[in-house]
Formats: C-alpha cells, sequence, structure tokens
C-alpha cells in the first residue's frame, strides 16, 4: 500500500482540481499533449438586470469586463489555498488540513488574434511556495524562501523543486484559461531532480505528483484564483449564469451564478455562488463523489481587467472508494472545505 503521505498529496490535489471546476472554466487541454479532459461550458443568455436595485447606483452605459493588457506587461498573483478534511471508515475519523501557497510571476509574451478576439500566451513562473501539512496531529511546514538553503522535508520535496520553473497559458479575454503548455516538461523536470524510489510506493509517489502538476492541476490553480468575465455589457445589479460540465477526472455539474454587485475605487465588485453535483455517467461508480456548494467574491480593476482580488469558500461532501491490499473495496465519507484567498498586482522590473 502506498505511504500515507502519497495517498494524502494524491486526495488533496484532486481537491485542488475540484476547485478548478467551479470557477467557470472548461475542460483542462495541454498543447503539448493531445490528451485532454473533455468538458462543456455552457453561458445564459443575455444577463437580465434583478429588480429592485436602486437606479441611482446603476452606471448610464453598461461595463464592457475585459482584460487590456499588453505584451510584455507582468504582474505577481498570490494564491492560499487551506484545505480542511475529515475522512470517515469504520467508525474513525481522519482530520487532515493542508495549506498551499504560492506566488507566482505571470509575464504577457504575446498577443494573437483568434477571428475578432485577442488572446494573451502568458508565461507563468513559480517563484515561492509555501507548505504546511498536518495529519494525526503531527504538522509538516515548508517555505521555499526562508527555508532555501534547507533541504526540505521529503513530503514537500515536489514544492521545492517546482521553484523556477514555468509553463504558459493561453487566456481569453474574458479570463478563461483556453490551453495550458508546458506540464508535462514540467514534471519531467521535477522528476528527474527527485531521489528515485523504486517498487509499487515509489510508482505511487510518481502518480500523485503527476496529480498535483499535471494540466488539470494547473489550470485548476490558474482558474480558481480568478473569474471567467461575463461576454456581453453588464450593468451594477446584472446578473449571469454558466453550466460547467466535467466528464473525467472528478465528473461534475456545476452551476455557477454571478452578480455585478458594485462598483468601488475603479473596480467592479462580483459576488459568485455555485452549486456542485455528481456528473453521473451510466453504471460506472466514480472512485470519488462529491456534491456542494460555494461562494465568493472578486474585484475586477476596470481599466486592465485584472482579477486584483478574489475569495472563494467551498463545502463538500461524499464518497471515496479504495480497494485494499485484499482487493476489497472499501468505501469512506468525506467531509471537505476549503478556502481559497488571490491577488494580483501588475509590476514594473524583476520585483523581488
Amino acid at each position: 500500500m502506498p505511504p500515507r503521505s502519497v495517498l494524502l498529496i494524491s486526495t488533496v490535489s484532486l481537491f485542488l482540481f475540484l476547485l478548478g471546476t467551479g470557477c467557470g472554466s472548461k475542460g483542462p487541454s495541454d498543447a503539448s499533449s493531445s490528451a485532454g479532459t473533455p468538458g462543456e461550458r455552457q453561458k445564459s443568455s443575455p444577463a437580465t438586470k434583478e429588480p429592485g436595485e436602486p437606479k441611482a447606483h446603476t452606471p448610464a452605459t453598461p461595463r464592457t469586463l475585459r482584460l487590456r493588457l499588453e505584451e510584455g506587461e507582468t504582474f505577481v498573483r498570490e494564491t492560499d489555498t487551506e484545505v480542511d478534511v475529515v475522512e470517515s471508515l469504520d467508525d474513525a475519523a481522519r482530520k487532515t488540513r493542508q495549506i498551499l501557497r504560492f506566488r507566482t510571476r505571470h509575464r504577457v509574451e504575446s498577443l494573437e488574434k483568434s477571428g475578432d478576439e485577442t488572446e494573451y500566451l502568458i508565461d507563468v513562473e513559480f517563484e515561492r511556495v509555501r507548505y504546511e501539512h498536518t495529519v494525526d496531529g503531527v504538522t509538516v511546514r515548508f517555505d521555499s524562501l526562508a527555508q532555501r538553503d534547507e533541504p526540505p522535508p521529503p513530503v514537500a520535496m515536489p514544492f521545492a523543486l517546482i521553484i523556477g520553473k514555468s509553463y504558459t497559458t493561453r487566456v481569453s479575454v474574458t479570463g478563461e484559461i483556453l490551453e495550458i503548455d508546458g506540464a508535462e516538461a514540467l514534471i519531467r523536470e521535477v522528476l528527474a531532480a527527485l531521489p528515485k524510489t523504486g517498487g509499487p510506493d515509489g510508482r505511487a509517489y510518481r502518480a500523485s505528483l503527476r496529480e498535483q502538476f499535471d494540466v488539470n492541476a494547473l489550470r485548476a490553480m490558474e482558474q480558481r484564483s480568478t473569474i471567467v468575465l461575463p461576454e456581453h455589457p453588464v450593468s451594477i445589479g446584472t446578473s449571469w449564469t454558466e453550466r460547467v460540465l466535467l466528464e473525467t477526472g472528478i465528473p461534475t455539474i456545476t452551476m455557477i451564478g454571478y452578480k455585478f454587485d458594485r462598483e468601488e475605487n475603479g473596480s467592479a465588485l462580483i459576488s459568485t455562488h455555485a452549486t456542485i453535483e455528481p456528473n453521473l455517467q451510466g453504471d460506472v461508480t466514480p472512485a470519488l463523489e462529491l456534491s456542494g456548494r460555494q461562494t465568493g467574491d472578486a474585484r475586477v480593476a476596470l481599466e486592465s481587467g485584472l482579477v486584483t482580488s478574489s475569495l472563494l469558500d467551498q463545502d463538500l461532501s461524499g464518497t471515496r472508494r479504495l480497494s485494499n491490499a485484499s482487493g476489497e473495496m472499501r468505501e469512506s465519507t468525506l467531509s471537505i472545505h476549503t478556502t481559497t484567498r488571490s491577488t494580483a498586482q501588475l509590476v514594473t522590473g524583476s520585483g523581488e
């Protein structure tokens, strides 16, 4: 059986992948691989203004929220995700807490035309990671900046090795992650630098690392730090919805509602809420079946379209199915709470 740390890394990486489904992302794809996770994103018809909003708070002209970045522009993003898990099996419960804090530098490499729309090619480099993992009362911590001269704990080794590594995203003017390029190369670099571990445990560990940094995980990290902007102009009080389907990975159906609440200091403040349900397909029993709700808000700079801050709270519950060493299928119940906070700031020069 894989070591406990391997199972925890694998499980939490799946939870982080699921976080990305609640932010308006569609199915993952990687330009470096023909494989991807099929997905479908359905938008509402033109947005409608909710009744009861005071007219004095409504701009005369609806806002067109779009990314407006220039080639060579750079922004730094800080993303902080806290995951609390309670897993129960045979009347015994285990509590796990994992915190991941990433700082990434995003540089607009080029602007490309796709029909009448602009797409951004953005290079993303990992600058800093802070990791904290608590299970059974034992906590492991790692900070790639504060502990750069110290060997990291084994469970944090992959996070230490991604510092300075990068990948490329293709992003639409509405902030949708269209493509991830370089995920496989990043994984190969990390695996090549890891100590060699053979046998079933080594294979399980390498598989869990792929889950942590594959296209799905990178997309989730990108998309849960932002929101997908509406394709049509919106006024204060306007609401719109999206329906996101995922058919592989963790099959889910997510209904997302957005509302343009108000303007403040040159930013649009948008609130979100969503329901997440299993996307059951025929007689297939998924290994992980989750449902729940989430709420959040985002601040969008009107000038650049950049999501400068966001907060996402998610409560999930469900079932995980695993087979033990003798092949017997076991079923545990899960309760998961996640909180993701993100900030982004346009910068000049090399920064910190």
